[in-house]
């Protein structure tokens, strides 16, 4: 389901997630009454806790003090976090989930360790064996404990009682009992069959060993079944059986990229060198799945990328159209497949001295816009990454659950990471990210600058994600459609101010002498209106109107249009527009349009006619010096004024903005 519009995006790329990554709860009893009290003493000795530091530092600004109190006691003042549980296997020889493993990547707080039960901390060194697939990795520690490994056996008969043993929701080390209910094969391909049991297992257990009733390792817990309450976990022998030689990493999947409809399915195998320290490791394991990501993006890409926009048949509606998007839209295959811009319904969240925050969930995160305050600078955004949250997290709630309330974040302080991105058009977005310590994610942000502020896309991933996920922001800058809004005033601020404007929106002219003239530039048309209708001042309303098209065989982004507005009647417009004529292959619309463009037919006649509580007027630039058949575009233009006017009126408006207007661009 998609997420609230008033809340971050925290969905997660299937394809580029971790076989197995999650681990969920399951009920069931915690009786371990069939082992005797040796085995379990050995048990105890053996198996650690995996943790991680907590941060000593919260960036974060919350609403009220947190309520800490309601937190269980242990994770109140416990100086780390449970992540899952090891065992050992040999000496100096640690055995988890893969997975368990995987979350320590890329994050903050440092390399994993375990935890005995006294609470001795013991840093991990070097992974030797790892398995995505299987989803185990073997270990070894900077100090390791002098433990008694574990001994370990092959799988009993079905139905035999087994014991879960792990770390239950970071209170510690519990044995738990049940069956081992049936086996279950791997899914690819069959290669081996996994453990299923009716153990009881928390989150936390991943990672643990699972026992016989004579305390022997039979294998490693692993995750609860998708669809039933049994849980999983792969057998010690393939475990033990497994290359020290190599990490391995497997991924199938269906791939879709969200603005398309076609769903592929990938098939990655990658591996990289063992032994490896952890911190080589990890570097290695990031490396790994941004190559998975680009491989299956360029798989994808191969067999779909003919039709993706701005290429293909599909395409030319959307690069013959012009949408207004002050509040950005998403470039979409429809499920025709046409490509169009969607239509988000944004919710609004108003900000001190005019300012505003709109948000709409998308398939790509929560699309923003961001109208600075009136007494706001750029400097307050451009160059202030907290200010910038701070304002959108106004309209864009997030919140930290303590214990049974849930806070609200006010601030994420400066961002981790604030770097830029010049998309294929020649825009340069910020792209900025938030660490969050309390559950080891990142918001992330990129964010192009405006006259009023700012659109963006924001969304949240886990921490471990990060990079992917920064590649998939940058990509999506390339599907957005925007229009660029703005009262005089800001215009004249935003172009002055030392910001990386678009290369067309640097090379545009925009003057304004308020209270007699406008004059806009650019290399396609000009236009020069005198003070009348509309009322030209600093709170005048000018919106660029700017869309895709084939210019020269390529697709360009430029300006198609522009709309200036009276601030105090806001009803009086002068539009400009520009046409192109449509392909045969389009529908009979299409063409019906561009005939009444080209014949001056209604609505293009210079006649008035009443609209939406006003009066519209409107006429195109003279075609006769071009043959028809040579026509390809065409700009209008019209006037919108309050209310009901007569004829004379309108047509002086016309005429005045008809003669102000020239347009450079040839047919």
């Amino acid at each position: 389901m998609p997420a609230s519009p008033r809340t971050i995006d925290r969905r997660w790329p299937l394809t580029l997630v971790l076989a197995a990554l999650s681990f969920l709860p399951v009920l069931g009893g915690a009786r371990a009454d069939s082992l005797d009290s040796s085995a379990q003493r050995r048990l105890r000795e053996a198996t650690f806790e995996v943790v991680v530091e907590k941060p000593e530092s919260d960036p974060l600004t919350y609403e009220k003090t947190l309520p800490l109190e309601l937190l269980p006691y242990a994770e109140r003042v416990g100086k780390y976090r449970p992540l899952g549980t090891a065992f050992a296997i040999g000496h100096d020889r640690f055995v988890t989930a893969a997975h368990v493993i995987a979350l320590g990547v890329g994050s903050p707080k440092g390399a994993l360790a375990l935890r005995d039960q006294n609470g001795k901390i013991f840093h991990v060194d070097r992974i030797v064996k790892y398995s995505g697939a299987e989803d185990y990795a073997v270990f070894t520690l900077s100090d390791p404990p002098r433990v008694s490994a574990l001994d370990t056996h092959e799988r009993p008969a079905l139905n035999d009682p087994v014991f879960a043993v792990g770390d239950a929701l970071g209170e510690g080390i519990i044995i738990r009992d049940g069956l081992y209910t049936s086996e279950t094969p791997e899914e690819r391909e069959g290669r081996w069959k996994w453990i299923r049991f009716s153990a009881a297992a928390s989150p936390g257990n991943s990672g643990g060993p699972l026992v016989d009733r004579k305390g022997r390792v039979i294998g490693v817990v692993l995750r609860k079944s998708p669809n039933e309450n049994l849980n999983v976990a792969v057998a010690i022998d393939q475990v033990l059986k497994g290359t020290e030689e190599s990490a391995t990493f497997e991924s199938r999947s269906a791939y879709r990229f969200p603005m398309m409809r076609a769903s592929d399915t990938s098939d990655i195998s990658e591996q990289f060198p063992l032994p490896k320290p952890v911190d080589e490791f990890y570097a290695a394991l990031q490396k790994v799945m941004m190559d998975t990501m680009h491989k299956i993006r360029a798989q994808y890409e191969g067999a779909h990328g003919d039709r993706m926009f701005p290429h293909g048949a599909d395409s030319q509606q959307l690069l013959h159209s012009l949408y207004v998007a002050g509040f950005p839209r998403i470039i979409e295959e429809r499920s025709d497949g046409i490509w169009a811009a969607s239509d988000p319904k944004p919710q609004r969240s108003q900000l001190d001295q005019n300012g505003f925050v709109e948000t709409a969930a998308s398939g790509v995160g929560t699309l923003v816009r961001l109208r600075m305050p009136d007494t706001a600078r750029w400097s307050d955004l451009f160059g202030s990454s907290k200010s910038f949250m701070d304002m959108v997290l106004k309209g864009m709630p997030v919140h930290r659950q303590v214990g049974t309330d849930s806070v609200r974040i006010t601030s994420l302080g400066p961002a981790v990471l604030d770097t830029t991105h010049v998309d294929s058009y020649g825009r340069t977005w910020q792209l900025r990210t938030w660490y969050l310590p309390f559950n080891d994610s990142v918001i992330l942000s990129i964010a192009l600058p405006t006259p009023q502020g700012y659109i963006a896309i924001v969304t949240q991933r886990p921490h471990w994600l990060q990079e992917i996920a920064l590649e998939e922001l940058r990509t999506y800058t390339g599907f957005l459609y925007i229009s660029y809004v703005g009262t005089l005033k800001q215009w004249q601020d935003y172009m002055a101010a030392p910001l990386a404007q678009p290369d067309v929106v640097r090379g545009l002219g925009i003057e304004s002498d308020y209270g007699k003239s406008f004059r806009f530039r650019s290399k396609r048309f000009n236009l020069n209106l005198a003070n009348g209708l509309p009322k030209i001042d600093a709170e005048s309303s000018l919106t660029l109107k700017f869309g895709y098209f084939n210019d020269g065989g390529s697709t360009v982004w430029d300006v198609c249009g522009l709309a200036l507005g009276d601030p105090e009647r806001k009803s009086n417009w002068v539009d400009v527009l520009r046409h192109q004529r449509p392909l045969p292959s389009f529908p009979e619309s299409w063409a019906d349009q561009w005939h009444k463009i080209e014949s001056g037919e209604h609505p293009y006649t210079g006649i008035s006619y009443s609209t939406n509580g006003g009066t519209r007027i409107e006429a195109t630039q003279d075609l006769k010096e071009v043959a028809a058949q040579h026509r390809s575009i065409a700009y209008s233009v019209a006037v919108v004024a309050e209310g009901t006017q007569d004829q004379p009126t309108m047509k002086r408006a016309l005429d005045a903005a008809q003669h102000g207007l020239t347009v450079s661009e040839h047919n």
